[in-house]
């Protein structure tokens, strides 16, 4: 059950990180008055002038709150969950 509780809140935490990173990405894009990157109608869909090298940092930005929980498991898991 202990293990149950922590997979729901690794999930819940991983959904918040992403929201954020996006709404991050969004507050750079608008305060620099650069053009946003996603389409207007899913806000995940690449609009048609967006390079693979934009794609390419965007997306690896989009992945770090996922890669940083998932870490932080592996660590939690490692050294107190196995007492």
């Amino acid at each position: 059950m202990k293990k149950l509780i922590l997979i729901l809140l690794l999930i819940s935490l991983i959904l918040i990180g992403n929201v954020l990173m996006y709404f991050i990405i969004k507050a750079y894009y608008r305060s620099n008055n650069i053009r946003f990157p996603f389409e207007k109608n899913w806000h995940l869909s690449w609009r048609k002038d967006v390079t693979i090298r934009e794609k390419l940092i965007l997306s690896f930005l989009m992945q770090v709150p996922t890669v940083i929980i998932c870490i932080s498991y592996i660590i939690y898991d490692e050294f107190y969950l196995n007492e």
